[in-house]
């Protein structure tokens, strides 16, 4: 019987952008001074998590014929175009405070950049484990 790939990626690659997405927001509250202790992290890392469901899945960043390609990055950098400001609006409504254009540039440019080189790297995996 022939054995038939899923089109969707490996766990580890989601769980990766999880991560990766969790680094992003621990690393820009550490650096604004805010104690990792309190749980204000939650109100960017929910937002910017849902932001990215909701751009990745359309692009189709969970199917392994787009999510192993080389191009990947530049696919990875239009989901990101379209999920920070999302998640910039998300945590605006929830904190009840205006979106800051600077941080919404702040937070496309760093996990525009984190996430295209952790995807360029899982493309790479994903391309030698054949998936």
């Amino acid at each position: 019987m022939a054995q038939h790939r899923s089109p969707r990626v490996p766990n580890w690659v989601i769980l990766g952008d999880g991560l990766f997405l969790l680094g992003v927001t621990l690393v820009g509250e550490v650096t604004h001074g805010i104690s990792l202790l309190s749980p204000r992290w939650l109100t960017t890392f929910i937002p910017l998590l849902i932001g990215w469901a909701l751009s990745a899945l359309p692009l189709g960043l969970y199917h392994t014929s787009y999510a192993s390609r080389f191009g990947v990055s530049v696919r990875t950098l239009w989901a990101v175009l379209l999920a920070v400001p999302l998640a910039a609006w998300l945590r605006g409504f929830w904190l009840q405070t205006p979106v800051i254009p600077l941080f919404v540039l702040v937070l496309i440019a760093t996990t525009g950049v984190t996430l295209a080189i952790w995807r360029a790297i899982a493309a790479l995996l994903l391309r030698a484990r054949k998936v």
